[in-house]
């Protein structure tokens, strides 16, 4: 994870700020943001493991929130985003923003709230540009279609996005709901749920952490007293970044910016062949999204030069961000993208990229951490098994 060097005065502040600082935070700069990396009560071991036990809560503001409207959306939306054609009401979708060449500009999160309206949440360290990039599409649109597409950034009203995460998060939120959870699955969203205190808030099943949980956008004028609501203590507590980053590694998820970029990486090769939707790989399309040319052959593995792999790495030091991976003969072969001690499994984990011949699971390589060659085995993903909450299941 980069903590990015930011002069102080450029220095955003989500609507939790003070409330971060209120309990201990320890405030670092993220993606132009000051942003909590673990509190003085909770060590970010003890704070990771709370999250796989009982329920953390997450400040995610920093996020991009974007509405987009128009009559008929659906058509931009299918114009841009590699997602299905089929309904996705009510549902969000993990997606892609992508460039002509086939380039991933960023990962996102698409959710239809009507015909007329689209939610977008986008990652903060890419903010401009995908900012550019919507601006883009949204002249292209307009140049052949001759309709106008309204693109609302919602950090412009101070929306604040929160994350409640872990297997007791449902239970936690149950008490502050007017509305039953039980039929909210992984995935499905709410857009005007109603909390004690007469707060409407647009909630999803969903989260950066593999456990189950909600992230939940509010207006900052509800965002203290709802942080006061779900950080408790009994059983959530807040939880900063530093915890944050070793849950989505142990899920095996992404972060823009070390395991995913723009140039150089294609689709296939970063293992995110399943965004691009069935329905949307076909020559026989109204519309294609940008890079469709390119993007289709990136997802054959023939076409592959390197795959995103998971690593086990030895005891000792954790593999970080750059240390190069080599093969057997000590040659170098990949580099790791992503890497950390592991507080559920007790052991080094981490992830990288290496050529296709390479990644097979099971295959022995040796990692340099720190001048020193440390032994390591390609393994699947995710590592910590995801706990999402689906369709069958109880709450």
């Amino acid at each position: 994870m980069k903590l990015s060097g930011i002069l102080c005065n450029t220095i955003k502040k989500t609507p939790l700020y003070d409330w971060h600082i209120a309990r201990g935070a320890q405030m670092v700069p993220f993606a132009g943001w000051s942003m909590p990396l673990q509190y003085k009560a909770m060590g970010q071991v003890d704070a990771h493991n709370h999250v796989r036990k009982q329920a953390g809560l997450f400040d995610v503001s920093h996020m991009q929130q974007i509405i987009l409207k128009q009559p008929k959306s659906s058509n931009f939306i299918h114009s841009i985003l590699p997602v299905s054609y089929n309904q996705l009401t009510n549902t969000g979708s993990y997606s892609l923003i992508l460039t002509e060449e086939g380039g991933i500009v960023d990962d996102c999160i698409l959710t239809k709230w009507s015909d007329e309206s689209w939610y977008l949440v986008t990652n903060a360290a890419r903010s401009k540009e995908v900012a550019n990039w919507l601006t883009n599409q949204q002249g292209r649109y307009q140049d052949e279609t001759g309709e106008s597409i309204s693109i609302d950034y919602l950090e412009s009203k101070k929306q604040a996005l929160l994350a409640l995460q872990g297997p007791k998060a449902a239970e936690v939120l149950a008490r502050h709901s007017e509305t039953s959870l039980k039929e909210l699955y992984f995935g499905n969203v709410s857009q005007n749920l109603r909390l004690s205190g007469g707060a409407n808030v647009h909630i999803a099943r969903s989260g950066y952490t593999g456990e189950d949980g909600f992230e939940i956008s509010v207006e900052e004028r509800d965002a203290v007293a709802i942080a006061d609501m779900l950080a408790d203590g009994n059983p959530t507590i807040p939880i900063g970044l530093g915890a944050r980053d070793s849950l989505r590694l142990e899920a095996g998820l992404c972060l823009y910016g070390n395991d995913l970029w723009e140039n150089d990486l294609t689709v296939g090769e970063a293992g995110l062949a399943w965004t691009i939707a069935k329905d949307r790989r076909t020559e026989d399309q109204v519309t294609k999204f940008p890079g469709w040319g390119k993007v289709i052959p990136s997802l054959k593995l023939a076409n592959m030069s390197k795959r995103r792999v998971g690593l086990t790495v030895e005891k000792g030091p954790a593999a970080r961000q750059n240390a190069s991976i080599l093969n057997t003969n000590e040659e170098k072969v990949g580099h790791v993208t992503s890497g950390a001690p592991s507080p559920t499994l007790n052991q080094n984990i981490a992830m990288g990229y290496l050529p296709k011949e390479f990644a097979s699971i099971g295959t022995k390589v040796l990692v340099d951490i720190r001048g020193r060659k440390r032994q390591a085995e390609v393994v699947k993903m995710p590592f910590v098994a995801n706990n999402y909450y689906r369709e069958g299941m109880g709450i």
